[in-house]
Formats: structure tokens, C-alpha cells, sequence
């Protein structure tokens, strides 16, 4: 599943931070409303500044309680959360660098994470309801993880390397499948390449029976 490059922009944010002397603040929040509001000032100097930005904000540090913060990382948990969904994280990174002369830093946002996107469709053929219950992404090998971390310096995501978050990755729907309409379904996955036809199995569960497809 490799990760596309996304050229377009998503936003282009302009937080302009203070200049006066204060202690300098490793991680805060911004909220919009008609222009940046920082929580906390921004202490700049004569000294260049690389200015850093991922949406949504966090600022949850306990462990195991995912999302969470911990140093310059964000843990994160792919797995469906409920009627939240999965989170679809973003970065950015400030055009030039900010300093007391320049405080005016410029964002471009980009996904973090790879969206697949199943366009499914009922045959004419097929019996039953046509109840579409959920959709799983496994790995044969055991290769594939739901929890990962995005580095808050270059907005890189990477499976955790523990074998005991490696496992499905699974979305639970309430779809009925006709022959007339394609009906969608996103999934959001660390970025990876595949290499080997069946290294990745998809999973429809249709009429409570599953339905495996070979990917890619």
C-alpha cells in the first residue's frame, strides 16, 4: 500500500507568533476562529526557529491511552474507536524558518496516514441480503500492525515493532450492497509498499459470512 504523494494543499495556516521574552514552550495548541489563537505565548529570538505543526492537537501523556505524547512522538492506535472512527492525522511544516524579525510561519498541511478507499458492489447474481457488517484488513504473515507513531519533527508514521501490535485492522459498517450502487468504505493504514500478490488479505463479512480477497 504505498503512500501517494499528495501535491495539493490542504491548508495553507499563517500563526504569527510573539515576539517578547519568555520561557520557550516545546508543545502548544492553536485553535482558529477567523485568525490563530495560541494558548500559550512564543518566545522568539534572533536565533532561527523550525516551526512544527499535526492536527489534531494532543496532549495526552499517559501511556497505553491512545493517542498519546511522549518526547517528539505521537503513539497512535488504528483500530475503529467507536463512532469516532479512525483519526486522520496531519502535518505540516513551516515554509522558513521564524525568528524575532520574522514571526510569521506558513503551514502547508499533508496526511500523515494512507487512505484505501473500497468500492464495493453487489453482483446480480448474488444471494441474500447483501448486509455488509464490517471490513478487515489482515496479513497471512502477521506482518501488518494497527499501532504505530508519527515523528513530530518530519511527520513520518511507523508501525510500532511490537509483535503484540501487529492484527487486523477492521472497520464496522451497516451497509446493504445492491447491483445498482457502489457503496465506499475508508481505511486508514501506515504507509507501506507492497511487494507480493496475497500479502495482504481483505476481509468482507457479507450476510455474517466472510468473503476473502487477495491484495493487491
Amino acid at each position: 500500500i504505498a503512500k501517494k504523494s499528495i501535491n495539493h494543499i490542504l491548508r495553507c495556516s499563517t500563526i504569527t507568533f510573539p515576539t517578547h521574552n519568555e520561557r520557550f514552550i516545546f508543545l502548544i495548541k492553536a485553535t482558529f476562529n477567523k485568525q490563530w489563537q495560541m494558548d500559550k505565548p512564543v518566545s522568539l529570538t534572533e536565533s532561527p526557529a523550525t516551526v512544527y505543526a499535526y492536527y489534531p492537537y494532543c496532549n495526552n501523556s499517559i501511556e497505553e491511552n491512545y493517542p498519546y505524547i511522549s518526547g517528539d512522538f505521537l503513539y497512535f492506535d488504528l483500530r475503529q474507536n467507536g463512532d469516532k472512527g479512525q483519526i486522520d492525522y496531519l502535518f505540516g511544516q513551516a515554509e522558513r524558518v521564524a525568528d524575532i524579525n520574522s514571526p510569521n510561519a506558513n503551514i502547508h498541511f499533508r496526511h500523515v496516514l494512507s487512505r484505501l478507499t473500497f468500492i464495493i458492489k453487489r453482483a446480480t447474481s448474488d444471494q441474500g441480503q447483501g448486509l455488509l457488517s464490517s471490513v478487515a484488513l489482515r496479513s497471512p504473515s502477521n506482518n501488518l500492525f494497527y499501532m504505530g507513531y508519527i515523528y513530530l519533527k518530519d511527520g513520518v508514521a511507523k508501525d510500532s515493532g511490537y509483535n503484540y501490535h501487529r492484527g487486523a485492522i477492521k472497520i464496522n459498517t451497516n451497509l446493504t450492497l445492491n447491483s445498482e450502487t457502489e457503496q465506499k468504505v475508508d481505511m486508514l493504514v501506515i504507509p507501506r509498499t507492497l511487494s507480493n500478490a496475497g500479502e495482504l488479505t481483505l476481509e468482507l463479512t457479507i450476510d455474517g459470512k466472510p468473503y476473502i480477497v487477495n491484495m493487491p
